[in-house]
């Protein structure tokens, strides 16, 4: 059997009850979905990828009943790709910004209600999930994310949207459906890689879509 593992890239565990095999140290991605791997200790999530766990580039830990990060996700320095959604995730441990090399993070139905201002240290992120959870807010600094690709803020409370969205200037596509925001910052305008703009579902006025489309031109927005 550690022959046949030994010999697999990446391995998912799914639906199933898990035995981890040292066996898996040497695999570069790791799922772990439909389980219910809860961390009582910051070093159980480290035990739990394995010994190599310092050099795993994919890590899927969604749909688990997990409801808090160990400060030890930091030390996952390879990650390119982490799949955290559909859990029950209130709270991210400011280590989250040490993942350096992250490309993809996803956050998809949790329970954030605020964002550590260490995630705009993720300097190589390109995608971000942050689809139904009960964000409030986002960072003032989010513009920092300077290689931001595309951003799901949608189904959440935000009520605004800072002015440092204008600095995203990689960013292809924004989702800030299902809100209650009533108006965009104007250095919105300033996204001129932007192709679209989802704002359906928010109480913001038909005057203040047209607002928007002036600054956007090329981008196609929701609603039209």
């Amino acid at each position: 059997m550690k022959e046949e593992i030994n010999s697999i890239k990446d391995l998912l565990y799914s639906g199933q009850k898990i035995n981890v095999d040292l066996a898996i140290s040497i695999m570069q991605g790791l799922g772990l979905t439909w389980n219910s791997a809860g961390f009582k200790e910051e070093k159980e999530l480290i035990d739990l990828c394995g010994v190599d766990a310092f050099t795993k580039t994919d890590l899927n830990l969604s749909h688990n009943n997990i409801s808090s990060l160990p400060k030890s996700i930091g030390e996952l320095q390879h990650l390119v790709k982490l799949n955290l959604s559909h859990n029950n995730i209130s709270s991210l441990p400011k280590s989250i910004g040490e993942l350096q090399h992250l490309v993809k993070l996803d956050l998809d139905y949790n329970e954030l209600e605020v964002l550590p201002e260490s995630i705009v240290q993720l300097q190589q992120i390109e995608v971000l999930w942050l689809s139904r959870n009960n964000l409030s807010s986002i960072p003032k600094s989010i513009g920092q994310l300077q290689h931001l690709e595309v951003l799901w803020l949608d189904h959440n409370n935000l009520s605004s949207i800072p002015k440092s969205i204008g600095q995203l200037q990689n960013l292809r596509s924004l989702i800030l459906k299902d809100n209650i925001i009533s108006s965009i910052p104007k250095s919105i305008g300033q996204l001129q890689n932007l192709k679209k703009l989802w704002i359906d579902d928010n109480p913001i006025s038909e005057n203040e879509i047209d607002k928007i489309k002036a600054l956007l031109p090329n981008c196609k927005i929701i609603p039209m």
